[in-house]
């Protein structure tokens, strides 16, 4: 009697363990996942960093970048950014350990550099943005570029093919 209940918490015990191991697991995201990250971002900017701050968490696992930046095109913008406006742009960084594997971060943005971000508001719409699309969220701006993706263009219908009817018999 006394084996099957140590046998159940011993179970519990396992079962316990795994789910905490399993829902600390981070993986990398395929690409494809990226893109569409990237074509629903709500912000999409060419933005010139003016500031870059960094702090690093308590414990050493996590860098936080805070990035002050200076808008230099506004191509898609759901709250509203204008060209020449100032935001600033929050990003965290995973410190990964030896065997620890996730999905990427963010690339670190240095002062007078130019990307296209694709962004997201954070704290209710106060000026604030973050990420949109993982590590790949800031994309090197190509010199004079007006959007650095082109958009897809939907392939058109073929035409319609009009039959026509039967002409009607001699004798009509």
């Amino acid at each position: 009697m006394l084996l099957p209940r140590l046998f159940m918490k011993v179970h519990y015990l396992f079962f316990g363990v795994l789910l905490g191991i399993c829902g600390s697991l981070r993986s990398e995201l395929p690409p494809q996942v990226y893109e569409e990250m990237k074509r629903n971002a709500p912000e999409v900017l060419i933005i010139k960093v003016s500031e870059v701050g960094v702090t690093a968490d308590a414990r050493g696992r996590e860098t936080t970048f805070t990035y002050e930046v200076i808008v230099i095109r506004s191509i898609r913008s759901k709250m509203g950014v204008k060209t020449g406006g100032k935001i600033v742009v929050e990003s965290r960084h995973h410190i990964f350990g030896p065997g620890e594997v996730g999905p990427s971060n963010p690339r670190k943005l240095k002062k007078g550099e130019t990307v296209t971000a694709y962004l997201v508001s954070k704290r209710g719409g106060k000026g604030i943005y973050g990420p949109a699309a993982g590590g790949h969220s800031f994309e090197k701006a190509v010199k004079g570029a007006i959007v650095v993706h082109r958009v897809a263009r939907v392939p058109e219908p073929p035409p319609e093919i009009i039959v026509e009817p039967a002409p009607p018999p001699p004798d009509f």
